[in-house]
């Protein structure tokens, strides 16, 4: 079910946030470093190398989607321990008519998968799910760029 701005923070999840145009254009060339290690990367990934391709990847979709919630003037409320969650939900709350759907699902799905491969088990990333997010991924840096008006 799908949150909405209220909602989130009603629940503790976003808080209001002034931020800078420093800040925001600093969290995308995060992203855009991210994503373009990412597909440099899977070329030559096998095992474990994977996961981490696919942790550049979903790196990249977090810091885009943190550039957009701070653009217009939220973040992630770091008591809540749901940084992630909060971005993923933001997105889908604010930008679901700027940003398509399957996009917005992969990082869902990504959110969960990251934390598995980073928290409980190694290796469970394959690379066809790692080249799929990082497609995803490129399209999220695109539209948060188109968005925020940034070259």
């Amino acid at each position: 079910m799908k949150k909405s701005l209220q909602d989130l923070l009603d629940e503790g999840l976003i808080e209001q946030f002034t931020s800078t145009p420093p800040q925001i254009k600093e969290k995308m060339e995060i992203a855009q470093a991210d994503v373009m290690l990412a597909k440099a990367d899977i070329v030559n990934a096998t095992g474990r190398a994977v996961d981490w391709v696919y942790t550049k990847a979903y790196n990249a979709m977090l810091q885009a989607g943190t550039a957009l919630m701070c653009s217009r003037g939220f973040r992630p409320k770091r008591q809540s321990g749901s940084h992630h969650f909060a971005v993923e939900q933001f997105l889908k709350s604010e930008f679901a008519q700027d940003i398509a759907i399957d996009v917005l699902n992969a990082f869902g799905v990504a959110r969960s998968s990251r934390h598995a491969t980073v928290y409980d088990q190694i290796g469970t990333i394959s690379k066809s799910q790692a080249e799929y997010l990082i497609v995803q991924t490129e399209s999220l840096v695109a539209s948060a760029k188109s968005i925020l008006k940034i070259d």
